[in-house]
């Protein structure tokens, strides 16, 4: 569950750069499945991916259990 102080926002990263793709996890939400279908990155073979978890609540809040990409 993410605090009711602040929301928690996920970005993934190619080449340490941020993308557009990314998931706000609402302060106060329950635990659950969260995704982004909308935003799309391009990335090429070889290049590292990498995640960015930055959480705005001002208490401990949601723990990330898995992350799943769908590349194609």
């Amino acid at each position: 569950t993410q605090s009711a102080t602040g929301s928690m926002v996920i970005t993934v990263r190619v080449e340490l750069a941020d993308t557009s793709i990314t998931v706000t996890i609402a302060a106060g939400s329950a635990a659950g499945t969260f995704t982004d279908y909308v935003n799309t990155a391009p990335i090429v073979a070889g290049e590292r991916i990498s995640i960015k978890a930055v959480n705005n609540a001002t208490v401990a809040s949601s723990q990330v259990n898995q992350i799943t990409f769908n590349i194609i």
